[in-house]
């Protein structure tokens, strides 16, 4: 009798564990709840269920950060390309210059992107490291 209610609740708990696992690793899916999960301090230092359901939410994260960080900072807006005329009146060398300012003001738009994405990459990185202090949560729990 008693080995019969072990084995039922064995059971038991393998099929309430399988059914929290699936309806848990669909929620993990949810791009507002997986995002709200990695910010609260209360659930930071708890897993996912899933590796790669971890590693798509700290995704979503960063592409948000990098489209903030890309509407605050302010596009580097590039000079108008002058247009060269076939006259003696501007030398080569003002031609260059305009070149090279096109080139250096493309190389400062493609520099903010990459700073841009490696800013929130760090960023989040750093975020999802750094321990929560439970003095920290108590203090919040309190407002």
């Amino acid at each position: 009798m008693l080995k019969c209610l072990i084995a039922l609740v064995q059971d038991w708990q393998t099929i309430l564990k399988n059914n929290l696992a699936d309806k848990f690793n669909l929620l993990e899916k949810v791009t507002v709840l997986s995002l709200a999960t990695l910010l609260d301090p209360r659930f930071k230092e708890l897993r996912f269920c899933n590796q790669s359901n971890t590693q798509a939410a700290i995704e979503r994260l960063t592409r948000e950060c990098v489209s903030i960080i890309k509407q605050r900072v302010p596009a580097i807006s590039a000079p108008e390309p002058t247009a060269v005329t076939g006259t003696s009146a501007q030398a080569p060398a003002e031609g260059s210059s305009a070149q090279a300012q096109d080139f250096s003001s493309h190389v400062d738009a493609q520099r903010q992107v990459t700073s841009a994405i490696a800013s929130a990459t760090m960023e989040v990185q750093r975020y999802c490291t750094v321990s929560v202090h439970a003095d920290f949560l108590s203090t919040a729990m309190r407002r």
